[in-house]
């Protein structure tokens, strides 16, 4: 499997940067272009937030293509003003995270002016995969808010195989509400349609590779067993199937090859409860061969090796 860890986290330089010369305007440039398409994602009607958020997937596409701009992006997360993940999980995950505060604390769930569509939170979910994928403390700051509970609601196309540069930064310190980042995704994934839950496992990898307490927090919701449940589930769509296989052999082969030798276990034991002895087995067998792989090989390996395990699960 092709995992983050196949890219080494680089820290931020003046070396790295663009230079002096070069530096202001190009910053200048990111943080305009992210104000804007912020300001118009916290707006109260969707149609505005829907214009935002395509603005700001815009701007996340344009500077993952450059190493340079990709840093200044992530120095622009320094700036509360210019923070991606807050404005999207303070308006287009809103209903999703007061659902989750609801069901916890007995609290009745505030409303918004204007709801969510389903197209508003399946860009959303673009958008903070982009977040976690270019910026790797992304992925903790959703952890402050629900975001692997939301997921429970939407699942989707697993495609990591992005090159992006990774740095290390303080992000979104200043925040005190803690939400749980897993709960939020886990909620959407069962209740939406395939669309969305294809929005959903992208945003899901994107944030339990680059974060354990978020990692922590999928196993203690149960999120093996959930995926496997659809996985199972012969009256859903056969793409959404083969990506919950996808999913299991991303995340199970992220763990492997990062040694974490006291998550792995527990991934395997969840899918054995979930899927049986025989596609466990063979999960185990493609993460070691996965890992022997070159990284151009591995995308088609793992598509086929998700089919293997649709067929196993349809003969039990």
């Amino acid at each position: 499997m092709n995992t983050v860890a196949d890219h080494p986290e680089e820290p931020i330089t003046p070396r790295s940067l663009p230079p002096v010369g070069e530096r202001r305007p190009r910053y200048r440039d990111v943080a305009q272009a992210l104000r804007c398409g912020l300001r118009e994602a916290a707006a109260d009607f969707s149609f505005l937030r829907l214009k935002g958020l395509r603005s700001i997937l815009k701007t996340l596409q344009s500077v993952a293509a450059s190493e340079a701009a990709t840093r200044l992006f992530r120095l622009s997360q320094a700036s509360r003003e210019l923070q991606v993940v807050p404005v999207l999980f303070e308006n287009s995950f809103r209903k999703m995270k007061d659902d989750c505060n609801s069901c916890e604390l007995g609290a009745e769930p505030i409303k918004l002016k204007r709801p969510t569509t389903n197209s508003e939170i399946t860009l959303a979910l673009r958008v903070l995969e982009g977040c976690c994928l270019l910026c790797k403390d992304s992925a903790d700051s959703a952890y402050r808010y629900n975001a692997i509970k939301a997921c429970n609601y939407l699942c989707s196309y697993i495609y990591i195989y992005i090159y992006i540069y990774i740095s290390t930064l303080e992000f979104l310190s200043g925040f005190h509400n803690k939400i749980d980042a897993v709960q939020v995704l886990l909620n959407l994934l069962s209740t939406q349609e395939v669309l969305e839950q294809r929005a959903c496992l992208d945003a899901l990898v994107a944030l339990l590779v680059f974060s354990s307490k978020n990692e922590m927090d999928f196993m203690e919701l149960q999120g093996i067993s959930k995926a496997s449940e659809l996985l199972k589930d012969k009256r859903r769509d056969t793409g959404i199937r083969i990506k919950c296989a996808e999913f299991l052999l991303l995340i199970s082969g992220n763990a492997y090859e990062k040694g974490e030798t006291h998550m792995l276990p527990k991934i395997y034991e969840d899918i054995n409860q979930g899927l049986g002895e025989k596609c466990t087995m063979l999960i185990q067998a493609a993460n070691r061969f996965a890992s022997s792989l070159e990284l151009h090989k591995r995308q088609d390996a793992l598509n086929a090796q998700a089919r293997c395990i649709i067929e196993l699960s349809n003969r039990t």
